[in-house]
């Protein structure tokens, strides 16, 4: 009786351990490698009106659902060469002229997973804890469905793609989910290709419902971007947290975020991600907590092995919001461009439209 029941537990005891999971379904992909030749959509813009993400973790936050979205923006610039892209979670200004489409999106990540119960029975016993041999195997996949809208609402174009990576692990699954994690990477990728290329593939469908509708920007109407045609070599640039005074740190977090997304939107530097940034500072030692100086900017561009940094401040006083932000070069330490935005309001007024502001005030400052 006694046997039974310690098999039965052995059973159990494999059927809840002997298999890694996860506890995050969102794990952003890589930086997209942009093609020579973007199908052209230069006088559309782009609008990313929803992007959810279904089939959540508990570790899954909406800070990742933020990235892994900006992170879907730069997938389809990188195939699409678009007027101006526009993503609704942090800008809602009416679009400057009728050429333009919706893009409605909903992802939903999963994975499986599969052992041989017989190889794992060793782990428990006679070898509890070490028996090394305990294979797992399995599939993630992730699903992504888009749907476009032309300026009525009414639907030009709905697909759904399906990234997958399969992967194996032979030896130790219990503790390890590496494997799991970066096929959950590379489905991620393969899915958001998958819908770029889609995109591109659907360029005269979309650009017959968008075209007669098209009318003149204003010529008195200036832009907050620099067009990239311009620039045959852009530069590489790294952006540090904003440092905050009378903000709470949520607050300054949110909007250094919002910094590095819309620096990106601008197509006139190459970003590198923030959490690549801390990554490479970490793994060096480097402190960011009060990295305020022109001097320390510049060692931590070094490090990075970038040519420009950009850093700043958010702060308030009374009702006003003032965000500073300056680029300086490198190599030469020289402050290359400056720029400050007051904003009465409140905090979601300097994100909405403030860092966008201060932004394109920097630029304009430089290539002038």
């Amino acid at each position: 009786m006694m046997l039974k029941k310690l098999i039965f537990l052995i059973f159990i005891l494999i059927l809840f351990t002997s298999c890694a999971s996860v506890d995050k379904h969102i794990w952003s992909p890589s930086e997209p490698i942009r093609t020579e030749k973007r199908s052209d959509f230069s006088n559309t813009d782009f609008i990313l009106r929803s992007f959810q993400v279904f089939n959540l973790d508990k570790k899954d936050n909406v800070e990742d659902i933020n990235y892994l979205r900006t992170k879907f923006i730069r997938y389809i610039i990188a195939q699409n060469n678009f007027r101006d892209v526009r993503d609704i979670s942090i800008n809602t200004r009416t679009p400057e002229d009728q050429s333009y489409f919706n893009l409605e999106v909903i992802a939903h990540p999963d994975y499986s997973k599969y052992s041989t119960i017989l190889l794992d029975i060793p782990f428990f016993y006679p070898c509890p804890g070490f028996w090394p041999i305990s294979p797992l195997w399995g599939k993630a996949v992730v699903k992504v469905k888009s749907t476009l809208y032309d300026k009525k609402g009414e639907i030009i174009k709905s697909f759904e793609v399906e990234g997958e990576k399969s992967y194996l692990m032979v030896f130790y699954p219990w503790y390890r989910t590496a494997p799991i994690e970066e096929a959950l990477r590379q489905a991620y990728e393969d899915a958001f290709i998958k819908t770029s290329y889609t995109l591109s593939q659907s360029r005269k469908i979309i650009l017959a419902r968008t075209d007669s509708l098209k009318i003149s920007r204003p010529l008195n109407q200036p832009s907050l971007f620099i067009d990239i045609n311009k620039n045959s070599k852009k530069k590489s640039i790294a952006v540090l947290d904003l440092d905050a005074y009378g903000v709470s740190p949520s607050d300054a977090l949110a909007l250094s975020n919002r910094l590095t997304s819309e620096l990106f939107k601008t197509n006139y530097f190459n970003v590198v991600e923030r959490e690549k940034t801390e990554e490479i500072l970490d793994e060096q030692g480097f402190q960011l907590s009060g990295c305020t100086s022109s001097e320390c900017l510049v060692e931590a561009g070094k490090l990075l092995n970038v040519e420009l940094m950009l850093g700043g401040s958010i702060s308030k006083v009374g009702d006003y919001y003032s965000i500073e932000l300056r680029i300086i070069d490198v190599e030469t330490g020289a402050i290359l461009s400056v720029a400050s935005v007051d904003i009465q309001g409140n905090i979601g007024k300097v994100l909405v439209s403030g860092i966008k502001e201060a932004i394109g005030k920097m630029i304009r400052k430089q290539t002038n």
